[in-house]
């Protein structure tokens, strides 16, 4: 009975012995497949996060043509030569042309910078001719469709119309190009160090 008893004693201690050691076999086992896929996604986010980084910095160093130094001052140069041969055009009685020119300042100003506000302003200016023109040239097609021997008062009605809306598109543009003009003359004494002479 004793050697029995002391069998079974032993056999109950090599079992749980071997219980624990498989037990822990398997916990090292679990930690190590853990470290592992650690230590992956770690060198993955370094082979990863250069790349992002470097194409950020890619598309931070090629900026749109419009933000450009000067290139939007140069755009509202020409938008106000266009619009200042749309003045002489709409005073010498000729809106066909200068609707071709109030649509090239349209063309011009929309490919600066939104963000601006002088862009914004001369783009109002520039849309602002554009109905003014297409008025004027209606009116002038209208007058040439009328017999005047027949609807006098009605065709000098529609030439007063239409000359009209020629002056004041043209009186518009000529005061806002005067203006802007002044505006540039007044700033020339500062911008030369010659403010002592105004």
């Amino acid at each position: 009975v004793k050697m029995a008893f002391f069998n079974f004693f032993i056999i109950h201690v090599e079992m749980a012995f071997f219980k624990r050691k498989k037990n822990r076999e398997s916990s090292n086992r679990s930690r190590r497949c853990h470290e592992q896929q650690a230590t992956n996604d770690f060198s993955f986010g370094l082979s990863a996060s250069p790349t992002h980084h470097q194409t950020t910095v890619m598309t931070t160093r090629q900026p749109g043509f419009n933000q450009l130094p000067g290139f939007n001052k140069f755009l509202r140069d020409v938008v106000r030569v266009l619009l200042a041969t749309l003045t002489y055009f709409m005073f010498c009685g000729n809106p066909e042309i200068a609707l071709g020119f109030s649509i090239a300042s349209i063309a011009v100003i929309r490919f600066g910078k939104l963000a601006s506000i002088k862009n914004i302003q001369w783009g109002l200016l520039a849309f602002l001719m554009l109905p003014l023109s297409i008025w004027a040239v209606f009116l002038k097609s209208c007058i040439a469709s009328i017999d005047e021997d027949r609807a006098y008062s009605l065709s000098l009605i529609i030439k007063f119309m239409e000359r009209g809306a020629e002056i004041l598109a043209g009186s518009i543009c000529a005061f806002s190009l005067v203006m802007t003009f002044i505006g540039k003359i007044e700033t020339l004494p500062e911008h030369y160090g010659m403010s002592c002479l105004w």
